[in-house]
């Protein structure tokens, strides 16, 4: 005999032929063996990125007062599942590592340089670069009329055409033994010590009378070695400058604005704008910027921004000169 279940359903079939005979049963009366479904649960609070990223900070900080730079940080898994940080410094204390620090990281590297200020190596650095690769390009037949060259557009500039007889006068100067080095000289004096102590005197006078007269200003020689390492910008726009200027024969800088607006009249307000403007000399701003707002604890954005903007109105005033002179180049 077959044992029928318990329990069977009403709409089960009446009659079935032999060996084919089935009852439906209920549902309730099967046993199963499937797993409970499972709970949804809320999500766990972790304190693993954060963790790290307060670890990260307390390596920089503390490289920083040690004078080095954190280039990386590696994640690595330690003894009992313990993540360890493996930072990655260099020093900035050396003369060669402030440099690619100014170039690369501006900010860490100015702070390392408030704590310990120096600005002579440098210095003399970036004025022998200057000096060499304007030496080297004056040297050159290139280099000679490219200067000639320079010297009649900017009195044509200004309203001052040049004759034939004034033409031969420049290209005699230029052709001179020794004028080349002078040249080369002033300019490399210009554009470093004079322009580095000029700039450092004026932010030194007109901060300290903004300043907070509660806490203790920041000494010259500070705002000095932040206003020279800055000029390691100017120094790496010769060392591209002096070959293009070779290639395209002219002295004039080939990072300036006007050199992706062709298609303008080189005697337009709007040309010689765009020609006084360059983006090396934008860059220097910036990294300047970034310097005294660490020296004098003011914000990167406001500074940047006001330096900007005196640089866009000296050049507005230039443009503006040799637009009212009446000049034709």
């Amino acid at each position: 005999m077959i044992d029928l279940p318990s329990e069977m359903s009403e709409y089960g079939p009446v009659a079935s032929p032999a060996g084919f005979h089935h009852v439906a049963v209920l549902s309730a009366a099967t046993a199963t063996n499937a797993p409970p479904i499972p709970r949804a649960r809320f999500p766990t609070l972790s304190t693993i990125c954060a963790d790290v990223l307060v670890a990260v900070m307390m390596i920089r900080r503390a490289a920083q007062r040690n004078g080095r730079i954190v280039v990386g940080a590696d994640l690595k898994v330690g003894p009992a599942d313990k993540t360890v940080i493996v930072s990655q410094e260099l020093p900035v204390s050396s003369l060669a590592a402030r440099v690619y620090g100014v170039i690369r990281r501006p900010r860490v590297t100015f702070s390392a340089l408030v704590q310990a200020p120096s600005w002579a190596p440098v210095l003399i650095a970036t004025t022998a670069v200057t000096f060499l690769c304007g030496i080297a390009f004056l040297r050159t037949e290139v280099g000679q009329q490219a200067l000639v060259d320079q010297w009649e557009r900017a009195a044509t500039a200004f309203g001052q055409p040049v004759d034939d007889e004034g033409y031969a006068q420049m290209e005699m100067t230029a052709r001179s033994g020794i004028f080349d080095i002078a040249y080369a000289a002033v300019t490399a004096l210009a554009s470093g010590p004079a322009l580095v102590f000029a700039v450092s005197g004026l932010l030194f006078g007109l901060l300290k009378r903004r300043g907070d007269l509660a806490s203790s200003p920041p000494s010259f020689v500070q705002v000095l070695a932040v206003v020279s390492y800055a000029t390691v910008i100017l120094a790496l726009r010769q060392i591209v400058a002096t070959p293009l200027d070779y290639v395209h024969e002219t002295i004039a800088s080939p990072t300036t604005l006007v050199q992706l607006f062709s298609m303008l009249d080189e005697a337009s307000p709007v040309a010689r704008f765009l020609g006084i403007v360059d983006l090396f000399v934008i860059w220097w701003i910036v990294v300047l910027a970034i310097g005294v707002s660490i020296v004098y604890q003011r914000s990167t954005r406001n500074v940047a921004l006001v330096f900007t903007g005196a640089y866009v109105v000296l050049a507005l005033l230039a443009a503006l000169a040799m637009a009212i002179s009446g000049g034709t180049a």
